[in-house]
């Protein structure tokens, strides 16, 4: 218990002893006695949040399953959060010995790990870990013994933000390239075939980038794919920033600086997004962004590069 304590452990083991001694035992009273004892003066403070979560244990009205991930408990809105928020400031207020508030406190975690998740805050989340190891508490999830320092909190509405925005335009973008690709496979048959060619080449390592951004949204632990998809993505930057220049040194030159921009621009963009607008719980969206961007490049380059073929004709 005191590796872990999970959302109100000692209560449950309490009431459950308590149920197998006498399964028809008044319920209610029976965790009022714990609670007043538990947690001294405020406990009804804790009582009245541990209703309002049984009155909204998920978002939609229905019932807690065991893969239910903890963006998606607790239909709680601000004012919910709020109010929860001054109750365990309260019972905190109330208690009268350090044994009592110390229990407060080590229960509040599961509140504060929940906020961690849906109503993010950088700096509370950073005590929140500070606080999780001043308690002892090392286990965060069933079979996971990795300490609180491997956290990653991400704030909902910035979720939110990535799936309703950049999703769609992810696919707008995966058309314009697919569209634009025929084109060039179209004039190839009719024409000098080399040059629309490396149009189409180009188009299909904006695509790739595009791509890199979202492997790396969804699999973000996939450590292997990661590591496969920006060897992936560099070698087609490479070759596409050594396709710009006239001469040798120049597109070598080119094509270290082309990776090395555009993962300049990708980091950028990332730390921006993450750090300055969503105040560090936005890592998702903040890759979808960067990628976004990434993409504009790859398209103004694409542009230069045809228009010199252009030219050139």
């Amino acid at each position: 218990m005191s590796a872990c304590d999970g959302e109100f452990g000692e209560l449950r083991a309490y009431l459950l002893s308590k149920l197998m001694q006498n399964p028809y035992l008044d319920y209610d009273a029976c965790m009022n006695e714990f609670l007043q004892a538990y947690y001294g003066n405020g406990w009804q403070n804790i009582r009245q949040f541990i209703d309002m979560t049984i009155q909204k244990p998920v978002p939609d009205g229905g019932h807690l399953g065991i893969y239910v991930s903890m963006a998606d408990t607790l239909g709680f809105d601000e004012e919910d959060i709020r109010k929860a928020d001054s109750l365990w400031e309260n019972a905190k207020k109330e208690a009268k010995t350090e044994t009592h508030l110390k229990n407060i406190q080590r229960s509040e975690i599961c509140w504060r790990y929940w906020k961690g998740f849906n109503a993010f805050d950088k700096a509370e989340t950073q005590k929140l870990i500070a606080d999780i190891k001043a308690l002892g508490i090392t286990k965060i999830s069933e079979g996971d013994t990795v300490g609180p320092d491997a956290l990653k909190f991400v704030d909902t509405k910035a979720e939110d933000f990535g799936n309703d925005i950049l999703l769609p335009a992810s696919y707008a973008f995966y058309g314009v390239a697919v569209a634009l690709s025929l084109a060039a496979v179209i004039l190839a048959l009719k024409k000098k075939p080399r040059n629309y060619l490396y149009i189409l080449l180009l188009l299909f390592v904006c695509a790739s980038v595009e791509i890199f951004g979202w492997h790396k949204r969804a699999l973000g632990n996939d450590e292997t794919g990661v590591i496969v998809t920006c060897v992936y993505a560099v070698v087609l930057l490479a070759f596409m920033g050594a396709l710009l220049p006239v001469g040798k040194k120049q597109k070598i030159l080119g094509a270290v600086l082309c990776p090395v921009i555009c993962a300049g621009l990708y980091l950028g963009a990332t730390f921006l997004v993450n750090e300055l607008i969503f105040n560090g719980g936005a890592e998702a969206p903040g890759l979808g962004v960067a990628y976004i961007l990434i993409g504009i490049e790859a398209i103004a380059i694409m542009a230069l590069t045809a228009r010199k073929m252009i030219k050139k004709r």
